[in-house]
Order: C-alpha cells, then structure tokens, then sequence
C-alpha cells in the first residue's frame, strides 16, 4: 500500500471508531429509552387531568365572580 492510502485510513480511524461507539450505546440504551418514553407519556397524561381541573376550578370562579 501507498503511504497515502496508509495516511488517510489513520485518518478515518479515529471517526469510525467514534461512530462504532455511538451505535453500540444507542443500540444498549433502546431498552432504557422506552421506559422513559412511558414515563414522559405517563407524565403527560398526569398534566392534562391537572389543566382539565384548572379549567374547571377557572369557570367556576368565574361564574361565582360575574
């Protein structure tokens, strides 16, 4: 081989290395991330009752204040 070729193989090395790692950690956190996404639904749910519950508690002050 040409040292050129040598040359730019070290020169990808580093980010293919890099991009291994990063595929690897995401392919390991799958498991984590759908229990967090249930988490955030679960989450979400939560907070849409307690807005239904402020919208009841404001028109009920409202017809008590007009």
């Amino acid at each position: 081989m040409d040292p050129q070729t040598i040359r730019l193989i070290l020169d990808w090395l580093p980010f293919a290395i890099f991009m291994g790692m990063v595929f690897f950690f995401l392919v390991r956190m799958r498991p984590q991330r759908e229990e967090w996404m249930n988490h955030l639904r679960a989450q979400l749910a939560e907070t849409q009752k307690t807005n239904q519950m402020l919208e009841r508690i404001a028109v009920a002050l409202e017809k008590r204040g007009g």
